[in-house]
């Protein structure tokens, strides 16, 4: 009813698209989840844009191998999935996907008490992490985790997500990735989209988060982006 297009041509166009499996989800990007129910706004118990690579709430180190982490250096080329590599402003974290082993961190430098009440994280990411295709093997990735101690040790965050994109999968076991065997964010999100962690475990407790990034010897690809970073309530 459009320009003439009529029902008929409908049903053509979705002829061709079946043929050519455009509705397969394999391309699909998870959705991502609004900060809080309708009614609601956030109020923020920690937010960085990523804009000031100077502000101190962040800091790099390397567990094993490379480090994969900067901020604001380079732009990956450019194609249908990753145009640019912010979701908001001028500057992200960047963790490259290199081609050789590593396992390195970018961590947050203070504390957020989360209240009695519970809180919610929400960050906005994209990824492309090396892979043989849809839906294994995986072999590079990323994850997230939490430190309830001041950094003596951390806990996996992946349980705690709970909308938006979710873990994928597990990292192969093969080919020296420090991270080999563990369930992370792999494959491809197919551009921006954000992950919401439910933070009510922790209530009560000082807690730092980190982006964990481990990769395995050989072949490179786009790697981890990551803005917005949020720890909130609604």
């Amino acid at each position: 009813g459009t320009a003439g297009i009529t029902a008929g041509d409908c049903v053509e166009v979705k002829k061709a698209l079946d043929a050519v499996e455009m509705a397969n989800t394999v391309c699909a990007r998870p959705v991502a989840p609004a900060l809080c129910p309708a009614g609601l706004e956030p109020t923020n118990l920690f937010f960085d844009p990523l804009e000031n690579s100077a502000s101190g709430n962040w800091g790099t180190s390397t567990l094993v191998g490379v480090n994969h982490w900067n901020q604001g250096i380079g732009t990956p080329p450019a194609d249908v999935y990753y145009p640019h590599f912010v979701a908001s402003g001028a500057l992200a974290f960047w963790g490259y996907n290199f081609d050789s082993v590593g396992d390195s961190v970018v961590a947050m430098t203070r504390r957020v008490l989360i209240p009695a009440g519970g809180a919610r994280m929400q960050f906005r990411h994209a990824y492309g992490f090396e892979n043989g295709g849809s839906p294994s093997p995986y072999f590079d990735g990323g994850v997230i985790e939490y430190s309830t101690n001041g950094g003596s040790t951390w806990v996996d965050a992946g349980s705690l997500v709970s909308a938006g994109a979710v873990y994928d999968g597990p990292i192969e076991t093969d080919f020296e990735n420090p991270l080999a065997g563990r369930n992370a964010f792999v494959g491809a999100s197919f551009g921006y989209t954000a992950s919401q962690l439910d933070l009510t475990s922790l209530a009560g407790q000082h807690a730092r988060f980190r982006f964990r990034m481990g990769t395995d010897n050989s072949i490179a690809d786009y790697g981890w982006f990551i803005d917005d970073v949020r720890v909130y309530r609604c």
